[in-house]
């Protein structure tokens, strides 16, 4: 039987100017994906055994969401590099990077664009943003 890992310890983090060095994302909450989906294209002929046929086509990485409790003065989060609001506005590419809470840890690194950053100021709440990334290419797991 598998062993259950914690979601808590999870961490999401965002290259930082010096390749290959990663900065955390201040007061994450929860993260879903990347997305991985696989293009089917149907190959199937008269010459099929009466069943579809498929080969694997193109992937797609999907898209990255998150939510944090939103600070703009936070490095992560405001309108300098590397933050959250400078990535969204200046459209820009970045690595990133999420490390599970195995032992190893296991970590899926890809390139995304922020699709959408929606801050929200609940008047009994919070502040916080979701966070949407698309994912460029393919994601890398070590």
């Amino acid at each position: 039987m598998a062993t259950a890992l914690s979601a808590y310890p999870v961490v999401l983090a965002v290259e930082s100017a010096t390749p290959g060095t990663y900065t955390t994302i201040a007061a994450v909450m929860d993260i879903e994906g990347p997305n991985l989906e696989i293009d089917m294209i149907d190959v199937t002929s008269r010459d099929s055994s009466g069943w579809k046929e498929f080969l694997a086509g193109l992937g797609d990485a999907g898209e990255v969401t998150f939510d944090v409790l939103y600070d703009p003065d936070a490095a992560t989060h405001g309108n300098t590099t590397p933050g959250l609001m400078y990535l969204t506005l200046n459209k820009t590419k970045k690595s990133w990077k999420i490390s599970l809470s195995d032992t190893t840890p296991t970590t899926m690194i890809f390139n995304g664009y922020i699709k959408a950053l929606k801050p929200k100021h609940p008047m009994k709440d919070a502040s916080r943003a979701s966070v949407t990334i698309k994912v460029t290419g393919q994601v890398t797991v070590a």
